[in-house]
């Protein structure tokens, strides 16, 4: 449990680190930190905005 405590205050101050002074390693490093929650939101979305009828390349 400790290490998620710790996990989660990291994150909480890379976040508003970012917010101050937004930088590809800031994000590099929080994209890192939550891998699964990325993974998760990235699939989800993947599947959401797919259209129906246009799973082949050039399907009209």
């Amino acid at each position: 449990m400790a290490y998620q405590t710790s996990s989660h205050t990291q994150t909480l101050e890379l976040l508003m680190a970012y917010r101050q002074r937004p930088s590809v390693h800031l994000r590099n490093r929080l994209v890192n930190l939550n891998m699964g929650l990325v993974r998760k939101v990235a699939h989800r979305l993947a599947h959401q905005c797919a259209e129906p009828g246009t799973t082949e390349v050039g399907a009209a």
